[in-house]
């Protein structure tokens, strides 16, 4: 499981490149070479299987006000996945990532941008009427982690209760 993620909810205009590099070195950068180093020191046996963490918001299946560095660096784990899985199935080791919508987790709680009002009305906008819970984004991760998945690489498995239905 390779799982990496910050996020600083910025309008376009703000911006910087420091702020931006720092979001990719963390959410793009380190699990790539992380991916990379595991691929090439020979540590992924024949048979394994890798899961990144991306998100619904990724630029491809929904954006978001204010998060162009967040889904930016998650569409570039999105896009990476993909061919990784090309590139490590050559091995028979499957790439998949998870794609969650909005988890209740320290990266949403402690968003000072999203006050419980807010998240309580973002809520109502999901046909489950919640956002997720850790246990969900896990349940997804061990289906593709597991023999029960040895058929399934180079996709981003999107779990986010539907909100992108209505996008």
């Amino acid at each position: 499981m390779n799982n990496a993620g910050i996020v600083e909810t910025l309008p376009i205009d703000f911006v910087t490149r420091e702020k931006l590099e720092n979001i990719f070195a963390v959410n793009t950068c380190a699990p790539v070479l992380i991916f990379e180093g595991l691929l090439e020191s020979g540590k992924l046996r024949n048979g394994s299987s890798v899961v990144f963490t991306s998100s619904v918001d990724n630029g491809d299946i929904n954006v978001s006000m204010g998060n162009s560095m967040y889904c930016s660096s998650k569409a570039a784990v999105s896009e990476f996945v993909r061919y990784a899985a090309i590139t490590a199935g050559e091995r028979n080791i499957r790439v998949n990532a998870v794609c969650p919508g909005m988890t209740e987790t320290n990266l949403l709680r402690d968003n000072p941008v999203l006050k419980s009002e807010i998240l309580v009305e973002n809520a109502k906008k999901y046909p489950l009427k919640r956002h997720g819970k850790p246990e969900d984004i896990a349940n997804a991760i061990v289906y593709l982690l597991s023999d029960a998945a040895s058929y399934v690489t180079g996709i981003n498995l999107i779990v986010d209760g539907g909100i992108t239905l209505s996008h």
